[in-house]
């Protein structure tokens, strides 16, 4: 009489081998699937959910980082774009000339005439010289010295690989 093994090769795990089903392709594993995340914390996550955070409480700022925006209080009023450059006008929208009689032509109309289009609402339009009074990059009345040590520093600092998903 042969024996039996103690510990049996098959364990039934509840998941079918996706090559002997007969739905789906045969490459469709359902443990490579994954899982969904969920968009918000569970309320387990929050802070309060142990006896001991309940009774140290929390601090304000705890509670002012948890606090969410009221949509419906926004006073920000759709289409309200102020056009930031004091130089020149907003771009304006490209109407097809109606008597062109299928060539490719247009007329530019006035800035803001039709609105701003979701494309055309995604681009930051900035003027350089607006752009370079922003970036304070060295002090005033610094040493040639300390210039390049400084931009040495910087070089260094640039050339070291890092990992996009590792925060400074």
């Amino acid at each position: 009489m042969a024996r039996q093994n103690d510990d049996p090769d098959f364990v039934n795990d509840g998941i079918l081998d996706p090559g002997l089903t007969l739905d789906g392709t045969p490459d469709d594993d359902p443990l490579d699937q994954g899982i969904t995340v969920p968009d918000r914390w569970s309320t387990a996550e929050r802070f309060g959910a142990t006896a001991g955070e309940q009774q140290s409480g929390e601090t304000l700022d705890q509670r002012f980082w948890q606090e969410e925006p009221d949509p419906a209080l926004d006073t920000a009023a759709p289409g309200d774009d102020a056009w930031a450059s004091d130089t020149e006008q907003p771009p304006g929208r490209i109407q097809p000339d109606a008597s062109a009689d299928g060539q490719v032509l247009a007329d530019e109309l006035p800035g803001g005439a039709l609105g701003a289009g979701p494309e055309e609402k995604a681009l930051n339009y900035t003027d350089e010289d607006t752009d370079r009074a922003a970036v304070q990059d060295d002090p005033p009345g610094e040493p040639l010295e300390q210039a390049e040590e400084s931009q040495a520093l910087d070089m260094a600092r640039d050339a070291e690989p890092r990992d996009p998903h590792v925060s400074d």
